[in-house]
């Protein structure tokens, strides 16, 4: 289901706050669950959003800056030109998803799934890369495309 419209200010933190109590593994909480959401040009920094459902979802433009997304689901997702830097996404899935010109400076991206993922532009500069998968993953070095392939 993708959602057409962006969230506004009272729904998205109520379903951020039953995130936070599942996170504490609080009854009353409910693992977010944003696939195909309309968050472009959203703030949702230094936040922990680990676990959370984001496959498909809009953050073009987001600020992610300093956010925990480990163990999240960002398959498909768009991130064009969002701020990821600093951000946590050890264990992610991140299949297919297009950061193109992301900012990813220092961010920790290891053992997360990047393959297929467009880097075209992105900021990597300091990335904890170790033990990412990045099969078939597209970067742009010295003005040529390059696919990445892992052995």
């Amino acid at each position: 289901m993708t959602r057409q419209r962006p969230y506004d200010t009272e729904e998205l933190a109520e379903l951020l706050q039953l995130h936070k109590l599942w996170l504490a593994h609080d009854p009353k909480g409910k693992k977010a669950d944003l696939h195909g959401a309309n968050l472009r040009g959203v703030n949702l920094s230094r936040l922990n959003l680990s676990g959370a459902d984001l496959h498909g979802a809009d953050l073009s433009l987001a600020d992610l800056q300093g956010t925990d997304l480990t163990w999240s689901n960002l398959s498909g997702a768009d991130l064009i030109g969002a701020n990821m830097s600093w951000a946590r996404l050890s264990y992610a899935k991140m299949t297919g998803a297009d950061l193109t010109a992301a900012d990813l400076t220092e961010a920790y991206l290891s053992w997360l799934n990047l393959s297929g993922a467009d880097l075209t532009g992105a900021e990597l500069r300091g990335v904890h890369l170790t033990g990412t998968k990045l099969e078939g993953a597209c970067v742009y070095v010295g003005g040529r495309k390059m696919s990445l392939v892992d052995k």
